[in-house]
């Protein structure tokens, strides 16, 4: 079994303040791959992820190379899901729910890479 160096994993959190939808910018910070755990009470159903190029820009919605919109990606309270490789090719993105937060959520990241 190969053991992953501690040094390799990344974790942070992203915020989506209660009322809001959007979470805070979060930098890919070099990694090569990323999952979120979303935390026990979350109201949203699903989610979508944004990109940009610098960390105040504008950001947008992210494609895959098939030219599908990365969204509609379920949530679910107390679980973790693998993010998509494609937001790798961006250095922040942003992870968007469907509907507001009914209080502020912290999302961790987890980053390797």
């Amino acid at each position: 079994m190969d053991r992953i160096s501690r040094k390799e994993l990344k974790p942070a959190v992203a915020r989506i303040a209660n009322g809001a939808a959007t979470s805070e910018a979060i930098s890919n910070d070099g990694a090569s791959v990323a999952g979120v755990i979303f935390p026990a009470a979350m109201t949203a159903a699903t989610f979508s992820i944004h990109v940009c190029d610098t960390f105040g820009g504008t950001y947008r919605q992210l494609y895959d190379d098939q030219g599908v919109a990365v969204s509609g990606l379920p949530v679910a309270a107390n679980t973790a899901i693998a993010l998509p490789i494609a937001i790798m090719a961006f250095p922040f993105f942003k992870i968007v729910t469907n509907v507001n937060e009914g209080a502020n959520r912290d999302l961790t990241i987890v980053r390797k890479g």
